[in-house]
């Protein structure tokens, strides 16, 4: 397990490993760094709060670079790629 912190964008994702990830809307906060978790042989990355440890989002692990993980259930616009985990 490898455990990281990485700061809440404006828009609701975090940046890991050249890849946004989604986190639900209303988490973003000035300076909240949440608490990443990577599980490399499952190929899973857990996001959690720091100050609770509650899971805030889970998601697959891309291997491609560039990439958007956006769970429709943490961002319901339309024109959303589809659940990850």
């Amino acid at each position: 397990m490898y455990f990281q912190g990485r700061v809440v964008r404006k828009d609701n994702t975090i940046l890991y490993k050249g890849n946004r990830y989604s986190v639900p809307i209303g988490t973003y906060e000035p300076g909240l760094e949440l608490v990443v978790e990577e599980a490399a042989a499952a190929g899973i990355l857990t996001i959690r709060h720091p100050q609770t440890g509650s899971v805030v989002a889970r998601h697959k692990i891309s291997l491609e670079k560039g990439q958007d993980h956006v769970k429709v259930k943490n961002n319901p616009e339309p024109a959303q790629l589809p659940e990850d985990v």
